[in-house]
């Protein structure tokens, strides 16, 4: 383990301190001490002066707000009979959870962070010294050092990052931190009782640890909590917060493993949604690649402050900005009617192959069962597609019949086209032959 000491009073002393204990036997997903996972994921331990200001005000009203939307969207599922209860309360819950953490938690400063662009953990001593008198110093640098190294572990494997989901990761941080002093005997014991005793007096999210804590040891070596902590290094909504109901704390569950969607001539993407339920309907616009995404049961539900979605009255006819150039539909994508989502004609179809409904040929949406356009049909096993501003005819086959170079195309009741361009019409059979 690399230590980097800036700070000048901190002796040899404590640096062999802190080196000793993470050196102390502790299994944790393959790694057998504190000191094991920083050195094989090459995490450096940087001591720095001066005192910090968390900013978790910040990260508190960015998820109250977005808790309040989504407790408004689910009162109205509510009133509609639509979804239980439960999700509604827990919505509730995390309301009040987050207004008393604003209401009680001044911005406190920082003992340590974990850097994951620098992959460093930083430790800040100055500020240790002002707490407890100065006189729980070797308390506060080991207990800081395996808060953050379990920072470390959930954020990386093979390389890859993952984001760190606040009211989630930090408690489950804490608790990792016991777990270790706990297991290690670290201090006589005394160390553990003492650092037990500071997460559970916290105000914030972070007092949850100790009740993880007693929750394991409570259940014993295999407890459900031990076994999360070791694979929690997985994707959560970054709102996403831990479940707490009569006393008893409740981790989420392992979050969807999103897929990469692949749009021709851009670098791919991965949906970050909208909401935090799989079922209720769902968006995401990626600007980058101008694409909209939706996934979930798209049906009389009245969705506000969506961008570039416009929904009309019950029947949900969706309007597309201009800017909207691809649409993506995400493995839980359904509807009781297709043509409710208009868009479909107008822009290269995405598909998740996960879903279980529609799939996609040649960018054009298909129903599974049958392999059939999900367009404006023509009749004759023909439809109306729309691609760059432009309409056109394809068949069943997805074979081009009519060029898409017309501003818009209309079928008689004799089977022929009325066709339009820059402001005149002419009449087309089926294949786009003029008819005089």
């Amino acid at each position: 383990m690399n230590i980097v000491n800036n700070v000048f009073w901190i002796t040899d002393r404590e640096i062999d301190l802190l080196r000793a204990t993470a050196a102390l036997p502790f299994s944790l997903g393959g790694f057998d001490s504190l000191d094991s996972i920083l050195t094989t994921l090459r995490v450096d331990v940087i001591l720095e002066p001066g005192v910090i200001e968390s900013q978790d005000y910040t990260i508190l009203e960015k998820n109250l707000e977005f808790w309040k939307k989504a407790a408004e969207r689910l009162k109205r599922h509510r009133e509609r009979n639509a979804y239980s209860e439960e999700l509604y309360q827990e919505a509730l819950r995390n309301i009040e959870e987050l207004n008393y953490e604003l209401r009680v938690c001044p911005n406190y400063l920082l003992r340590g962070m974990y850097c994951a662009r620098k992959n460093v953990i930083k430790l800040y001593p100055d500020e240790m010294q002002q707490e407890y008198g100065g006189q729980r110093m070797n308390e506060l640098l080991i207990s800081t050092l395996a808060h953050e190294a379990m920072h470390a572990y959930f954020n990386r494997r093979e390389g890859e990052k993952y984001p760190n989901v606040f009211h989630v990761e930090e408690p489950l941080a804490e608790f990792g931190m016991l777990l270790w002093l706990h297991e290690t005997d670290c201090g006589g014991g005394g160390y553990y009782q003492w650092a037990y005793d500071d997460v559970r007096k916290k105000k914030n999210c972070y007092r949850y640890g100790a009740k993880l804590m007693d929750q394991h040891l409570k259940a014993g070596p295999k407890s459900q909590e031990r076994c999360y902590l070791e694979k929690y290094r997985i994707r959560l909504i970054p709102n996403t917060m831990l479940s707490v109901h009569n006393g008893t704390v409740s981790l989420p569950e392992r979050g969807e493993i999103l897929p990469l969607v692949k749009i021709e001539g851009y670098r791919s993407f991965r949906p970050r949604w909208e909401n935090v339920y799989e079922y209720p309907p769902r968006y995401y616009y990626d600007e980058e690649t101008d694409t909209l995404c939706l996934d979930g049961y798209w049906d009389d539900i009245s969705l506000t402050n969506a961008p570039d979605i416009v929904i009309e009255g019950k029947s949900e006819v969706f309007m597309f900005s201009p800017a909207v150039k691809h649409l993506y539909l995400g493995p839980l994508f359904c509807t009781n009617d297709i043509r409710h989502v208009y868009p479909i004609c107008l822009c290269p179809v995405y598909v998740s192959p996960m879903n279980r409904v529609y799939a996609e040929v040649n960018n054009i949406l298909v129903y599974k069962k049958n392999n059939k356009p999900v367009l404006p049909s023509l009749g004759e096993g023909l439809y109306k597609i729309n691609r760059d501003g432009e309409w056109g005819v394809i068949d069943d086959n997805f074979k081009q019949v009519i060029p898409c170079k017309y501003d818009d195309i209309h079928i008689t009741s004799q089977g022929t086209y009325i066709v339009m361009k820059d402001g005149e019409e002419y009449t087309v059979d089926k294949f786009g032959n003029p008819i005089k």
